[in-house]
């Protein structure tokens, strides 16, 4: 009797869907969607209505809404054309095909059997030298700076007077403070403002390698969005209506007008008017 194989999930991380960087980037053309490598110099000429990001080589593109996967030069890996897919995770995905979910491999061959996929998480990277306190007076919160060593334990080495009405966050040495509803960055390794409060919303990214050039913030003031580097000083000017936090180096944006598409981390968009 044949052992039918089965799915193993332990903990999804979001990382294990991606590489660290896409084999061709979704470009987009007007209304339609091609691929292009990472200095726009290779653009494919086909166009379709949406794409998805390359893996293990191969990528769906949707024309009419049915779905066909290509490979890295954009040639066609099956005739067959499907209803709904997922991304490929270990070389296989599940697609929906003649009313049916069925497995399909990177070659375009539909499987027989389930396949195994066994999913895990990766490590966190963080900073453990700096270390703070908060501390409240006059209905204002203050900060002490400390380090801790095996020897010494605890050593304050800096307090900031306290002044912010809230401290909400933190991404390596740089703290996400609050006053007067407005919010800005004070580097707690030196207690200097590094970024104005005068920002909505500040959002850090945490789906990069902390201290990354890639990992770049979130930021937002009257609706409008921008960026700013891991240091914390602006690094995109804000533009953008919709953005998502950056991964593998590309940010999902939209315009005032409409208009959607990938950027880079040195602000590059993957779009052009037709």
């Amino acid at each position: 009797m044949k052992l039918k194989f089965f799915i193993l999930i332990m903990l999804v991380g979001l990382s294990t869907l991606l590489k660290s960087q896409p084999e061709k980037i979704p470009y987009k053309v007007g209304k339609k969607w091609t691929f292009c490598d990472y200095n726009s110099k290779k653009i494919f000429k086909q166009k379709w209505d949406t794409v998805d990001f390359y893996s293990d080589g191969v990528a769906w593109v949707r024309k009419k809404k049915k779905w066909l996967l290509i490979d890295i030069n954009g040639n066609k890996k099956t005739k067959l054309r499907f209803d709904n897919v997922t991304p490929f995770l270990q070389q296989v995905a599940r697609v929906k095909y003649k009313g049916n979910y069925v497995w399909l491999n990177t070659k375009g061959e539909l499987l027989k059997e389930t396949p195994t996929v066994i999913l895990g998480c990766g490590g966190s990277h963080g900073y453990d030298i700096l270390m703070y306190q908060s501390y409240k007076k006059n209905n204002k919160i203050g900060l002490i700076i400390y380090t801790w060593d095996s020897i010494q334990k605890i050593n304050i080495i800096d307090s900031l007077a306290p002044k912010y009405d809230a401290i909400e966050d933190e991404y390596g040495s740089l703290i996400k403070t609050k006053i007067n509803q407005q919010y800005g960055l004070t580097n707690v390794g030196n207690g200097e403002e590094v970024l104005p409060h005068q920002y909505d919303a500040i959002i850090f990214n945490t789906q990069e390698i902390a201290g990354s050039v890639k990992a770049l913030h979130i930021i937002k003031k009257n609706n409008i969005i921008g960026f700013l580097s891991n240091r914390g000083k602006l690094f995109i000017e804000p533009k953008y209506t919709t953005a998502t936090t950056f991964l593998n180096g590309l940010s999902y944006v939209s315009l005032p007008n409409g208009n959607s598409f990938y950027i880079d981390y040195k602000g590059f968009e993957y779009y052009k008017h037709e």
